[in-house]
């Protein structure tokens, strides 16, 4: 089956699209979880080099800003001393339960290389709420440690949320492409069937339809180019009958 330009054209543009949005979804489902977890740890490792700028050890001081800071993460902040006394929240009580609050998810190990000066990030799975937890760990002073916590489950609710919304931009996107690949294959391909009109019509010996030149563009100089070689055949046919007629009325005097 002969498929016509426009068709042909059509169906890669739209093969183009399809291959562009599949791309896009499994990019989006294969690695989005991983940037965003990343993007949080970032997030809450710049939360801990704030805290430990403003922090002059008395945490009643910004305690209005590790509450600020606590909104905006979805998550909690504790400061605790070596010793285990907790610092922040002063309100803390051991039956307190948000979240990771009172669970320290760090080893000895990991204490002492924090104490050291060092900060432990991990993704640890709590205990009692059997829910996944970014926690970054990081020295406030010399005898205090500060830990801030945040849900990873929101992250991941937020990340399903936003494929499933993707399927919806893709199909809208697919239903656009599609209008958008007709629209563009009946601008390239009818200047190019237009030319091949005058083209036959030229194959004919028929000099009178020319092409109608709009652009400037490849297309519109190869319509002019067809337009002045119909010009220049039209009129050597021309000349060539003139002098056809030309040499039988000489032929025929000569007879008579």
């Amino acid at each position: 089956m002969r498929r016509s330009l426009k068709t042909k054209l059509f169906l890669s543009i739209l093969l183009l699209t399809s291959i562009i949005l599949g791309l896009v979804w499994f990019f989006n489902v294969k690695y989005l979880g991983s940037y965003y977890i990343e993007r949080k740890k970032d997030n809450l490792v710049s939360y801990s080099n704030h805290i430990k700028n403003i922090y002059k050890g008395d945490t009643r001081k910004i305690y209005d800003e590790l509450e600020r800071i606590e909104n905006l993460i979805g998550g909690n902040i504790t400061i605790v001393a070596s010793n285990g006394e907790i610092e922040y929240p002063i309100s803390y009580r051991p039956q307190y339960g948000r979240m990771g609050r009172g669970f320290i998810p760090i080893s000895k190990e990991d204490l002492k290389e924090i104490l050291s000066g060092s900060t432990v990030i991990k993704i640890f799975k709590h205990p009692k709420f059997d829910i996944r937890i970014l926690s970054v760990v990081t020295p406030l002073s010399s005898d205090k440690i500060l830990i801030i916590q945040s849900s990873v489950a929101s992250i991941e609710e937020g990340i399903d949320i936003i494929k499933d919304y993707y399927i919806y931009i893709a199909i809208i996107s697919l239903i656009i492409g599609i209008i958008l690949t007709f629209i563009l294959t009946k601008i390239i391909t009818e200047p190019i069937l237009r030319l091949n009109k005058v083209a036959r019509k030229m194959a004919n010996l028929d000099f009178s339809h020319k092409y109608n030149v709009v652009s400037t563009d490849e297309i519109g100089q190869l319509g002019e180019s067809l337009n002045y070689l119909s010009e220049k055949l039209s009129f050597t046919i021309d000349e060539l009958n003139k002098a056809n007629k030309k040499l039988r009325e000489d032929i025929e005097k000569r007879d008579d």
